[in-house]
């Protein structure tokens, strides 16, 4: 009902990712508005779940469409651990950590 009162369509491929301690996007995703090639499980929400919700609107008609530039988002897993060989690898790291430890 917003979308049409502005004029604007839902971005297909939009997600909604399930939030829990330390990690943004958990197993759970919704799709805001989802397109042919794109399928996600049936979700039900509980309580006490959160979700982050990603909106995103177009005056087109919300299809994305390829660029001349690649966008790249990095996400740290935090499962993940590394034995790295150099001193300031190790540090880098270590500060990093310090510092953002949710990151």
């Amino acid at each position: 009902r917003v979308a049409e009162a502005y004029g604007v369509n839902a971005v297909q491929g939009t997600p909604m990712h399930q939030m829990k301690q330390y990690v943004i996007d958990g197993n759970k995703v919704v799709l805001l508005r989802g397109a042919e090639d794109q399928k996600v499980s049936e979700e039900t929400f509980a309580e006490h779940d959160v979700f982050a919700v990603d909106v995103a609107f177009s005056t087109g008609e919300g299809k994305p469409k390829q660029g001349d530039v690649r966008s790249t988002v990095f996400k740290r897993a935090v499962e993940n651990h590394f034995t790295l060989k150099m001193k300031a690898s190790r540090a880098l790291v270590s500060a990093v950590t310090a510092k953002f430890s949710t990151m």
